[in-house]
């Protein structure tokens, strides 16, 4: 989907359906509403990592990769580091104020101390993540072969250095690869 749909648009639908499934998460009120839209949080979420690693196959050889790559799994387990010490204190808030902790968890209150308003985090985390997307469709560059800010000498050299290493942007996917992809016992494992 990603190289039918480019990478800038493919990767931003990606992001703004899961701040749309974090959203709506919040405003569930049973554990049946909860788990269906987990479901779809990670349905959406799924294709982030392997459309990453994927995407950064068009712009960089794989000696090159491996450092990006590292980066990109160090910050997701930093970050779920940090979400798993929140997991656990909001685990402990199980009955607070008749609430349960799974509910905690999803709605998460933030409670302004001057005004007295209650933020639900998953609204503020998936409008951030909303807005984010849209941002992701206009200044992503989706291949060497497209993108403008390099000069056509530089795009040139970019195309070049990549030729052996990586696939073509811009080169269509055809329906007997796909179904080769589809048919491959890997992919499935």
């Amino acid at each position: 989907m990603l190289k039918k749909f480019f990478p800038s648009r493919w990767l931003a639908f990606i992001m703004f359906g899961w701040g749309i499934m974090t959203m709506i998460q919040s405003s569930v009120t049973n554990f049946s509403a909860l788990a269906g839209v987990r479901f779809l949080l990670g349905a959406f979420e799924a294709g982030i990592f392997p459309g990453i690693i994927y995407y950064l196959t068009f712009w960089y050889k794989p000696h090159e990769r491996a450092v990006r790559i590292a980066l990109i799994a160090a910050s997701a387990s930093l970050g779920g580091a940090f979400g798993g010490s929140l997991a656990f204190a909001v685990g402990l808030m199980d009955d607070d104020r008749g609430i349960k902790g799974w509910q905690w968890y999803v709605f998460a209150f933030a409670v302004s101390s001057v005004h007295q308003y209650r933020f639900r985090l998953g609204i503020l985390e998936g409008s951030i993540t909303c807005f984010l997307a849209l941002i992701v469709t206009f200044i992503l560059p989706d291949y060497p072969e497209t993108v403008r800010w390099l000069t056509p000498a530089n795009r040139q050299i970019a195309i070049e250095r990549l030729k052996n290493d990586s696939p073509k942007g811009l080169a269509k996917i055809s329906k007997e690869e796909t179904l080769k992809t589809l048919r491959d016992w890997r992919l499935y494992l």
